[in-house]
Formats: structure tokens, C-alpha cells, sequence
């Protein structure tokens, strides 16, 4: 969350809430937000804002990869797919 908002900050130059992001975990917590984005299989404007400056590895597609025990596996299989489409599309 911390690289998010400071990659929203330097986009539009002034400190810039990562509001619906930070609404879903308030509302119903770190795994079920996760759960939640990458089961909308969208690509979002915060994982291109990650894309465009080269951390992914924030993303919540990455740490569903990395946390995969804890999650599960069809949101684990659409994070992997999310971002192998992604990076793909980006060629």
C-alpha cells in the first residue's frame, strides 16, 4: 500500500488517497480484499500505475503468488493469469 500511494503522490504531484483500495480493506480486511480485486479479474488502474514503474512485485496478483498457501487456488490460478495477460499485453 505505502508504494501505491507514494506512486499516486508523484502521478498527480500531491498526496492522493488510494481511497477505494484502502475502503476495501477497512471493510473487510487485507486477505478478503485481495481475494476480492484479483477475483474481479480486471486489470486496474493501480496495477498499471505499478506496471508503469516497474513494481509489480506490489501488486496483489505478486502477493497472492507469494502467499499462495493462504489463498484460494482459483484466485491464486486468475492472479497468475491477470498478470501473465498483463505482462503479455505490455509487448
Amino acid at each position: 500500500m505505502r508504494v501505491y500511494r507514494e506512486l499516486l503522490r508523484h502521478k498527480h504531484g500531491r498526496g492522493q488517497a488510494a481511497g477505494y483500495t484502502e475502503r476495501e480493506i477497512r471493510d473487510y480486511g487485507e486477505r478478503e480484499a485481495i481475494i476480492r480485486t484479483i477475483s474481479r479479474g480486471k486489470k486496474t488502474e493501480g496495477l498499471k500505475l505499478l506496471a508503469q514503474h516497474d513494481r509489480l512485485d506490489c501488486a496483489y496478483e505478486q502477493i497472492a503468488l507469494d502467499h499462495a498457501d493462504e489463498l484460494p487456488d482459483d484466485v491464486v490460478e486468475q492472479a497468475r493469469q491477470t498478470l501473465v495477460d498483463f505482462t503479455a499485453s505490455r509487448m
